[in-house]
């Protein structure tokens, strides 16, 4: 949409908000109100948008939570997008209402309402996570949502809805040094809750894309931050070895990936390791000793599978996952709107 790429260059936003408004309203069809709603996120994200008058804040927040539970994605994406960007720029003490009433999960929320809610969380870490820093009470409002949603027990068909956005929400915090510091108190149960998604004892309960999707956040917290996940490291990767066999290919790849991280294999210069075996040889030990079944078992996947992954790491040209970068969820809704 044209209008997207002109919105920067407009000096009044309001009365564009107006038409916006009222045409999300009208429009009859998705691909129309989405189109519009792309608009909306532009203007919100414009380098003038503190600009934007009372009422036009309020007409953006009510187009925020319009078809909250819609099915649409694109839908989502985008409302979310406003939402996230909506509170960069309203007060701060407005911003804080505005997460606690729509982005955090509340007891007797449906699972619908809260994939709402975590996808709205998830555009607010990534847009204004300067938010959190402060509010030791929010950050533990993101651990208890993410609890819930990824909370082994909930009988719904639904369920998936909120499970895969909520690992989403807890990788990107976890990844976010302002909102989970070392030491944080809200790193521990976010781990938790991501090693839940794979543990052989409750993952049944969770979809193959949610566990790709936490083996994957496990596998960028070791790579990226090893320090908070080294105290739950035997965890992770008796978890990901759980899955090095699964029948769908993209869990297989995202335990392997996971697994090579967390055991220290692969070489990181970025990170401060170079890639040796001293963190397979403690999980060996902590296992039970190389004649255990855990520690048979990774012990022969890495002369298999592990050993050569790691060589990969080494090679000059070697390029590392896109879903390493912290800031990629943005990059990632920025560019779908090109498709």
């Amino acid at each position: 949409m044209a209008l997207s790429a002109l919105i920067p260059l407009q000096t009044r936003l309001d009365p564009l908000v107006s038409e916006l408004a009222a045409g999300i309203k009208s429009a009859e069809e998705q691909g129309m109100k989405n189109a519009m709603m792309k608009a909306v996120v532009a203007v919100v994200q414009a380098p003038n948008a503190k600009s934007l008058s009372a009422a036009s804040i309020q007409a953006i927040e009510a187009l925020t939570k319009s078809n909250a539970d819609s099915v649409d994605s694109r839908w989502q994406l985008l409302r979310s997008q406003a939402f996230g960007a909506l509170c960069g720029v309203v007060p701060q003490d407005a911003a804080l209402q505005l997460i606690g009433s729509n982005a955090v999960i509340d007891a007797g929320d449906s699972v619908p309402a809260q994939a709402a809610k975590l996808h709205c969380l998830a555009a607010v870490i990534a847009e204004s996570p300067a938010l959190f820093a402060g509010s030791s009470e929010l950050q533990s409002r993101i651990a208890s949502s993410v609890d819930t949603a990824l909370a082994p027990d909930v009988a719904s068909v639904q369920r998936a809805l909120a499970s895969l956005p909520a690992a989403r929400v807890a990788k990107n915090t976890l990844l976010n040094l302002d909102i989970a510091p070392a030491g944080s108190p809200i790193i521990a149960p976010l781990i938790e809750a991501l090693v839940r998604v794979v543990d052989p004892p409750t993952m049944g309960a969770f979809d193959s894309d949610t566990q790709q999707q936490a083996l994957a956040g496990l596998k960028s917290v070791a790579k990226h931050r090893f320090a908070i996940a080294e105290p739950q490291r035997d965890a992770i990767v008796a978890a990901a070895m759980a899955h090095v066999r699964d029948r769908n290919i993209t869990v297989k790849l995202a335990a392997e990936r996971c697994a090579l991280y967390a055991l220290r294999l692969a070489n990181v210069p970025a990170e401060g390791f170079a890639g040796d075996s001293r963190g397979l040889d403690a999980y060996v030990q902590n296992m039970g000793g190389p004649a255990s079944d855990k520690g048979k078992q990774v012990v022969d996947y890495h002369r298999r599978v592990l050993n050569k992954l790691a060589d990969t790491t080494r090679e000059l040209d070697y390029a590392s996952d896109d879903d390493d970068d912290p800031h990629r969820e943005r990059a990632v809704a920025n560019s779908d709107d090109e498709a």
